[in-house]
């Protein structure tokens, strides 16, 4: 075939691809006053349409970005949208047409899903039901980056194609140093995200690393632990577009290691057991410490910084659990160990998080079970102090799992109230059962069953 009549046949073929989204598009009337679908079923019905359209025209990538967009959720898990600067499934410049035409398409539906969930954000939120709203809010970016009450709501800024946050990830060199650590200013580097302070010794790309990921886990951690930081009131009143949440305040202080000889030698006057942690939070200095390598699990991370964000929000005055109900301190940062980074979102919870299985493995297989009647009055010391400490931890990892995600989430906003109560020392008698509704004995068969309902994983045999 010589080349004018390739160049025909592909004219052809283009055109034909473009004249078949135009048919599909004039389906629907170009300009909508309501979405075309009411809920999440009808938005995946109108994408596998779209999908099939993409797989008669030989656009099999497009098709599988359209099939796998929407964000299968697993029972017993949750799932978290992060909000990306600019769309990433935006096609390049010198994309063939036929591709873009089929983006037009795909932002179209994703738009209309964006309208539908953000109707059910400000539902939410005037029904006093702040969580679910700011979770929305988040959802609505992913379906439609340039949705701009949105990003109001978020506090981003558009800047030419982008929308930004108020603050980026920036390095400088180290002016203020911890005091705890003896280094010189010349030996170290500070990274600056908007909500951390990372004073390290480390190469800057494992500090900058370590920044974005801890800006996941505290975006993460607003949205599940909302009512921590603030309020139904407020929420309505930044929904509303009346003002705006308050700017951060101070930011936590990381100091990250280069290795973990390093972390044991500086902290060892500080924590005479540093040599059994993987991570250390100060509570005194408000400051998590950490090393690099491949030996530091992000699990930990997670963890400590999780101390951090519920103590910022207290005030260093609270020593939360310092008489009873210590056990719910640690339970939320066991729980957040179970964080993970997908594309596009983040996940908590699930049957495979390594602590939940070996809690599993003490119920079911040791019959090992300290009744909550016994543990909710245990005081920091008296709980750090017991002969079964490592036993009774992984049994609050599991006690946290079924609180946040048995019975699609029942007991979850209880769960949330009482830690935010504990954390902040208000803790009148019986707190737990008044929010739950339940007695200590009916929370303690609920979680004997709810183990029962997790598969066993072969790869966590062991104890936590």
């Amino acid at each position: 075939m010589g080349t004018d009549e390739t160049r025909m046949v592909c004219a052809c073929v283009l055109l034909s691809a473009l004249l078949a989204f135009a048919v599909h598009a004039a389906d629907e009337p170009v300009a909508k006053s309501e979405p075309v679908f009411k809920d999440e079923a009808g938005y995946a019905a109108s994408l596998e349409a779209l999908a099939g359209k993409c797989d008669s025209l030989g656009l099999a990538g497009e098709a599988r970005v359209t099939r796998q967009w929407i964000v299968r959720r697993e029972p017993g898990r949750q799932y978290f949208f992060v909000v990306a600067e600019q769309d990433p499934t935006q096609p390049a410049d010198d994309a063939p047409t036929v591709v873009k035409q089929w983006h037009s398409h795909f932002r179209d539906l994703r738009r209309d899903y964006a309208r539908v969930l953000w109707e059910s954000a400000l539902a939410d939120a005037e029904a006093r039901r702040p969580a679910a709203a700011y979770r929305k809010v988040h959802e609505v970016l992913r379906e439609d980056p340039d949705h701009a009450e949105a990003r109001r709501v978020l506090g981003y800024k558009r800047s030419g194609d982008r929308w930004q946050p108020s603050e980026r990830i920036r390095t400088q060199s180290g002016r203020t140093l911890p005091p705890t650590v003896g280094w010189k200013r010349n030996e170290c580097v500070r990274v600056d995200s908007p909500h951390f302070h990372i004073t390290t010794d480390a190469q800057t790309s494992v500090a900058n690393a370590m920044a974005a990921r801890l800006e996941v886990l505290h975006d993460v951690w607003r949205q599940l632990f909302f009512t921590a930081w603030s309020s139904p009131e407020q929420l309505q009143q930044v929904m509303r577009g009346k003002r705006q949440f308050p700017a951060p305040g101070a930011r936590y202080e990381i100091v990250l290691f280069r290795d973990r000889d390093e972390y044991v030698r500086q902290l060892k006057q500080v924590e005479p057991q540093i040599d059994v942690t993987k991570g250390y939070y100060q509570k005194g200095t408000r400051t998590a410490f950490f090393y690099a390598g491949d030996d530091s699990p992000a699990a930990t991370q997670y963890h400590e910084v999780t101390h951090q964000l519920f103590h910022g929000c207290t005030g260093a005055s609270v020593d939360p659990g310092e008489h009873a109900d210590f056990w719910i301190v640690e339970a939320m940062p066991l729980y957040m160990e179970s964080f993970e980074p997908h594309n596009g979102y983040c996940t908590l919870g699930g049957p495979d998080s390594e602590r939940l299985q070996y809690a599993r493995a003490r119920r079911l297989n040791e019959n090992f079970y300290l009744a909550l009647d016994q543990l909710v009055p245990l005081s920091r010391t008296s709980l750090q102090q017991h002969p079964d400490l490592r036993a009774i931890y992984t049994e609050i990892a599991g006690l946290a799992h079924f609180l946040m995600d048995s019975q699609d989430g029942q007991l979850r906003d209880a769960a949330i109230e009482y830690a935010r109560r504990v954390n902040s020392g208000d803790v009148p008698a019986d707190l737990l059962t008044r929010l739950a509704g339940k007695s200590f004995a009916e929370l303690d068969a609920m979680y004997f069953e709810f183990m029962k309902t997790i598969p066993k994983q072969e790869a966590t045999d062991g104890h936590g």
